[in-house]
């Protein structure tokens, strides 16, 4: 039988206190991914078409270029610039990127859980007037059901900006 990934309730049921020996290995094989091999990324190096009409709204990041490693419960999709979650729990969803842009925009990141921004930090980042390659990081906790995707979106308060990512990672881990 396959080993299968667990939330937390579904796991703590197949531990119960076991004063009928009823915990089988299977249970112990599923219990044991379930903890470990919880982790998805897709990654962008070398750099990525720059995307145009950056403005205030935000817009889907489509420069992820490979899928780096994915484990249990997180599937990585460099190829449609996402990660999708197996498995109901709560995540840390962090992403880096490093890159250039128009000059003296200030850019925006965000995470976007399950279809909507994951709350907590977003990536700010204004580039100067010199062909700067800007980097920074944004991060989020965010509790997720089964299919849902982790996608990375960008804006610019100033509109009218160009987005070129030259290194991004995009990573959903779950802790619970």
């Amino acid at each position: 039988m396959a080993d299968t990934q667990r939330t937390l309730a579904a796991v703590l049921a197949l531990l119960a206190d076991n004063t009928s020996g009823a915990i089988s290995p299977q249970d112990l094989r599923d219990a044991l991914v379930s903890v470990f091999s919880n982790y998805g990324t897709i990654g962008l190096a070398g750099g990525s078409t720059a995307q145009t009409g950056i403005s205030a709204t935000p817009a889907k990041v489509t420069g992820f270029a490979t899928d780096g490693e994915a484990g249990g419960c997180v599937e990585a999709d460099a190829a449609n610039n996402r990660l999708k979650v197996t498995v109901d729990g709560m995540y840390l969803l962090l992403c880096g990127c490093s890159f250039s842009g128009a000059n003296s925009k200030t850019y925006l990141g965000e995470i976007y859980a399950g279809g909507a921004a994951a709350s907590f930090k977003k990536l700010r980042r204004k580039l100067g007037t010199g062909g700067d390659v800007g980097d920074a990081f944004a991060f989020a906790f965010a509790s997720m059901s089964a299919n849902d995707y982790v996608e990375f979106y960008i804006s610019s308060t100033d509109g009218g900006s160009t987005f070129t990512p030259e290194e991004m990672g995009l990573l959903a881990l779950k802790i619970g």
